[in-house]
């Protein structure tokens, strides 16, 4: 009898210690996070084309690198530097992990749900919650302390930094212009319908966008300089380039407006809803819709569309790189495109769906899965070396 209660309580006591092994085996390693880092990623995707991988190659061999999980799902896309990936996931928490490892240096947990991606200056990481009481806050990029967080109601697409401001666009209908040092509202603005797209600058303006139109506003004071009618209602910022400002829509278009007065140039039927936004690179719009279809619509020509057939829903944008297109899918795959064709040459399968687009920056491919995970692909290490040791053959 003895024996029988010695040799439970030795069980016990060797499964309690299995239990704590594992999970501190299971627990990410905290490594320092940078005291600054070199990149910007002022708006969302960093760049207002919202391609931000065009000149950016795609290595021909590739393995995973890392897997780190950030949370139950992303709310918005990942934030890229040189030295960090930052994640804002829809449970409340802020992480910054080291990208060439995928260790987390920091975490931080919002008031509420989060609400887009987060951004980031060489010092300050900026994010924000969709809650009615939501916030948009500063977070110090080295400590992940927060250092200010400013009520505004619940936002509901991607915020913008510039040098002097930090813009956020509410559910409620209201656009708020904050002073980056102390999270001050230098003004705000009411357009009485939610703005759904989030806020993108356009030179000394800002866009916004309702459920029927767009609005130019003055960064210096919130004064609307233009107004542009959609038809319709557009979820995801649009891209911008020298000469047009394009949006896109879940009725089923892509249309083009002038940047400096929101008169519409063209718009092109796209025939199934789009929830992510437009891509504009090497002079063509980049979209693929819920029904399957990927699109290239010319800017010039927007008659000369040409489309292809995915057989899988899309909601992110495409991710256009040299020689082809990376798109993530609904069912949690990634495939590319090469240009000219429609060939598949390189497929990868993650946790579904794939809602923000993946990003190839320095022979590195990131993509948030459904289940909060960010999945790190780099060139196979024997291919590299080969092309290191070629390059040293020829210079000597």
């Amino acid at each position: 009898m003895l024996d029988s209660h010695f040799a439970r309580h030795w069980a016990e006591i060797v499964a309690a210690t299995l239990i704590t092994v594992n999970a501190l085996g299971c627990a990410p390693r905290r490594v320092p996070a940078p005291d600054r880092e070199g990149r910007l990623w002022p708006t969302y995707l960093a760049d207002l084309t919202r391609a931000p991988s065009a000149d950016q190659t795609l290595p021909a061999s590739l393995e995973v690198a890392w897997t780190a999980g950030t949370g139950k799902s992303a709310a918005g896309a990942l934030a890229l530097g040189d030295s960090v990936v930052v994640v804002q996931s829809s449970d409340r928490l802020l992480t910054l992990l080291r990208r060439r490892t995928g260790e987390r240096a920091w975490r931080a947990r919002l008031d509420g749900p989060g609400a887009t991606g987060p951004l980031f200056t060489h010092d300050r990481v900026y994010t924000a919650s969709g809650d009615v009481r939501g916030r948009v806050y500063q977070y110090d990029l080295h400590t992940g302390k927060r250092t200010w967080a400013r009520l505004v109601g619940p936002v509901v697409g991607p915020i913008a930094i510039s040098d002097r401001r930090v813009f956020a666009a509410t559910g409620a209908g209201w656009l708020y212009a904050l002073d980056p040092s102390n999270g001050d509202v230098d003004w705000r603005r009411s357009f009485g319908a939610p703005l759904r797209a989030g806020v993108s600058i356009v030179g000394p303006n800002v866009v916004v966008a309702t459920d029927d139109s767009l609005f130019l506003v003055t960064q210096l004071d919130g004064q609307v300089s233009a107004r542009g009618a959609t038809e319709g209602p557009v979820f995801s910022p649009p891209a911008i380039s020298d000469s047009l400002l394009v949006v896109s829509s879940p009725a089923g278009y892509v249309a083009a407006f002038d940047p400096r007065t929101l008169v519409r140039r063209w718009r092109a039927s796209v025939a199934a809803p789009v929830f992510g936004s437009p891509v504009i690179a090497r002079d063509t719009v980049f979209t693929a819709t819920m029904g399957g279809r990927f699109w290239k619509i010319p800017l010039g020509d927007p008659g000369s569309a040409l489309s292809v057939d995915l057989q899988v829903p899309v909601r992110a944008a495409p991710t256009p790189i040299e020689g082809g297109v990376l798109i993530g899918t609904i069912e949690g795959e990634l495939i590319l495109l090469t240009s000219g064709s429609d060939d598949r040459h390189w497929r990868e399968r993650v946790y579904a769906p794939i809602e923000e687009p993946p990003i190839v920056d320095q022979g590195m491919v990131l993509v948030a899965d459904g289940r909060g995970r960010i999945h790190a692909w780099r060139e196979r290490e024997e291919e590299g070396e080969e092309r290191e040791e070629e390059g040293e053959e020829r210079e000597r």
